[in-house]
């Protein structure tokens, strides 16, 4: 079968021509020429053959296509590219932070106290944004550093002695260490600003 890129053949359950797509020297999966999706079909789907992302960042940059031809306004295809693999890595950032939740309780169930903890989950948090805001792909990288600058004077967010010079308790700190932003909004302006 003819699949938009290359064709795919059912009886050994492979494609049997390369992706035309080159790959990304950073995202090793990428490299693999007899794949779909990166490998993981649940979460991702390709389209057209020549690149891979969520469901929603599919539609977005569908939407986006639509919205350029509709209002003839020029679409940065690299920078529609660049937010596409942004995406799975902001929702990676999200389910990594939200898992801080499970290290609370069971810190909590060691006996450590809310100083501790908060200490702690402020530091996960941080490595956390630190990896995967280094793997996010220009601009977006750069917009998220400075939101982050702006707010924090910190490019990977609020350390605890921040938060504490601010008046923060221990307890929000430990609140708001397993909390991410809202992620679509943040993706929304980003990917705003990057159009301009």
């Amino acid at each position: 079968y003819y699949l938009r890129a290359r064709y795919y053949s059912p009886s050994i359950s492979r494609f049997i021509s390369i992706d035309p797509f080159k790959g990304e020297i950073f995202n090793p999966i990428t490299l693999n020429k007899y794949i779909y999706a990166g490998s993981n079909p649940v979460l991702y789907i390709d389209p057209n053959g020549r690149f891979f992302g969520t469901v929603f960042s599919t539609i977005g940059r569908g939407f986006m296509s639509s919205l350029s031809i509709v209002r003839r306004i020029p679409i940065n295809i690299g920078v529609m590219r660049s937010f596409a693999r942004t995406i799975p890595i902001r929702i990676i950032y999200v389910k990594r932070v939200k898992d801080l939740k499970k290290l609370e309780y069971a810190l909590r169930a060691s006996g450590k106290n809310s100083e501790q903890i908060a200490k702690i989950l402020n530091r996960k948090r941080r490595a956390i944004g630190r990896l995967l805001k280094n793997k996010t792909p220009q601009p977006f990288r750069d917009l998220i550093y400075k939101r982050n600058s702006q707010a924090y004077n910190d490019i990977y967010g609020p350390t605890w002695k921040a938060l504490r010079a601010k008046g923060k308790s221990w307890e929000s700190i430990i609140e708001s260490a397993s909390r991410p932003g809202n992620s679509f909004k943040h993706m929304l302006r980003f990917l705003s600003q990057a159009l301009k």
